[in-house]
């Protein structure tokens, strides 16, 4: 815990220490109004969580207008799937989309570098690297509590309504892939099956599928194209968790899941972990 006081001895935060983390030397004077003002400068979309320490990835923040797709999962299949799909749906469509190889949430470096490996092996274009990857989590992590402790806004509703999934996602990375796509302003999880699946219909319905799509409303559509099969997710079996470091009597937003949209319960664990597993 890191307690912040004002000028006159008076506390700012009870604990900076997120804020601090999540906008380094930009956090002080670490009060609200302060807070607030940051958050009005920067982007909610995908530049708020892309790492720094990434030459091509910093390249991409400066657009405001340039689509990213993040992907992840243990799946090299499914990765190359992808990125033929996207690369003739992209070129089809006339629009820019740049793609990153995220992999998965984990501390282990030997795990990860040797998933990594196998990816590189199959040229499937930009990845990032452990250090890169545990930034990104981290910082999505970060915004997750950070928007979780907010009072329920828009702001805060969207950046959760895609950032919370691929937190459940990465949970069951066994069985699962998942799909970031967006740019500044928006952005959309999916489930990597379901966008797949939403490609393949889209290529199969190319010209009903161009006749409606600009590069402004390009996100709005694939939304609309995409819910029927995230709606049939709905009638699968599931049990979908999270986990994020922090004080449950903080949490204000409610969490809605990104399967059926039912709210989440919030618990509360105690946890020893000596071993990641």
């Amino acid at each position: 815990m890191l307690v912040a006081l004002d000028e006159r001895g008076r506390v700012a935060r009870q604990n900076a220490l997120l804020m601090l983390d999540l906008y380094g030397d930009e956090a002080f004077p670490f009060t609200t109004v302060h807070e607030n003002e940051l958050l009005a400068k920067k982007s909610r979309g995908m530049q708020l969580v892309l790492p720094d320490t990434d030459a091509k990835l910093s390249q991409w923040k400066k657009s405001k207008e340039q689509y990213v797709c993040l992907y992840g999962g243990d799946d090299l299949k499914w990765c190359k799937e992808l990125d033929e799909k996207l690369q003739m749906f992209t070129k089809k469509g006339n629009i820019k989309v740049e793609k990153a190889y995220v992999g998965w949430n984990s501390h282990h470096k030997e795990e990860v570098e040797e998933k990594l490996t196998s990816f590189k092996g199959a040229e499937l274009g930009h990845y990032m690297d452990h250090s890169t990857s545990t930034e990104f989590w981290k910082r999505l992590k970060n915004f997750v509590l950070h928007f979780s402790t907010q009072d329920s806004s828009d702001v805060s509703k969207n950046f959760l309504s895609w950032a919370a999934p691929l937190l459940i996602f990465d949970e069951s990375r066994d069985t699962d892939t998942w799909v970031a796509i967006g740019n500044a302003d928006n952005v959309l999880a999916f489930r990597g099956s379901v966008f797949l699946s939403g490609l393949n219909i889209i290529l199969g319905k190319f010209k009903k599928w161009e006749s409606n799509v600009t590069t402004d409303n390009f996100l709005t559509e694939l939304r609309k194209w995409l819910d029927d099969l995230n709606k049939e997710q709905v009638n699968k079996n599931h049990c979908h968790k999270f986990e994020i470091a922090g004080s449950p009597a903080l949490i204000k937003g409610d969490m809605h899941c990104p399967t059926c949209e039912k709210l989440m319960q919030l618990t509360m664990v105690y946890k020893c972990c000596t071993t990641e597993n």
